[in-house]
C-alpha cells in the first residue's frame, strides 16, 4: 500500500519474468537519453511532496539526480532490469536470519518504498534499527538526513 502504481506494475512484471519489465525500462531510458530535464520533470510529478520540493529548490540535487538516471541507462536497461528482478523476487534468505545490526532509514511520505515496507523490514531484522522521518520522501531523506546516517556509523559498537 502506498507504493507508486507504476512501480507495482514494474515489480509485478519483473517477478513474473524480468524480460517483461523491458518495455517500461526502455521507455524510461529513452526519455532520459532524449531530454534528461524533461524526463525528470515528468518523473517529479510522481514523487512525494518533499522530493518535488527538493528537486525544485536545489539545482545541484536536480542535476545530480538526472545525471544518475542517465548514467544508469548508459549501457542499456540490463542493470535496471536485473535490479527490478532482485527487488521483486524472494532473496533466498530470511530477514530474521541476518545476525548483524542493520539501520533502516524510512521517509514517512516515501512512495517508492512506503513506510509499511520499512517498518516490516526493521521489525523482521533481529538487530534492526528504524529511523523514521515522517516528513521525508525517497530522495529528500538522503539529502536532509545524511548526517544522521553518518552518525549511526560513527557510533562505537557495544
Amino acid at each position: 500500500a502506498g507504493q507508486l502504481p507504476a512501480l507495482k506494475v514494474l515489480f509485478g512484471l519483473a517477478r513474473a519474468h524480468p524480460l517483461l519489465a523491458s518495455p517500461m525500462l526502455l521507455a524510461d531510458a529513452w526519455l532520459f537519453r532524449r531530454n534528461p530535464a524533461e524526463a525528470l520533470a515528468s518523473l517529479a510529478s510522481l514523487l512525494a511532496e518533499p522530493d518535488r520540493r527538493l528537486l525544485e529548490a536545489d539545482a545541484s540535487a536536480r542535476e545530480r539526480f538526472a545525471a544518475s538516471l542517465v548514467e544508469a541507462y548508459r549501457q542499456g536497461i540490463g542493470g535496471a532490469r536485473t535490479e527490478a528482478a532482485v527487488i521483486a523476487r524472494p532473496r533466498g534468505f530470511r530477514l530474521e536470519d541476518i545476525a548483524i545490526p542493520v539501520h533502516v532509514y524510512q521517509g514517512g511520505l516515501d512512495r517508492h518504498v512506503p513506510p509499511a515496507m520499512g517498518r516490516h523490514i526493521a521489525q523482521a531484522l533481529p538487530q534492526g534499527r528504524l529511523r523514521y522521518y515522517p516528513d521525508e520522501g525517497h530522495l529528500s531523506i538522503v539529502v536532509n538526513r545524511f548526517a544522521d546516517c553518518l552518525g549511526d556509523f560513527q557510533e562505537t559498537p557495544p
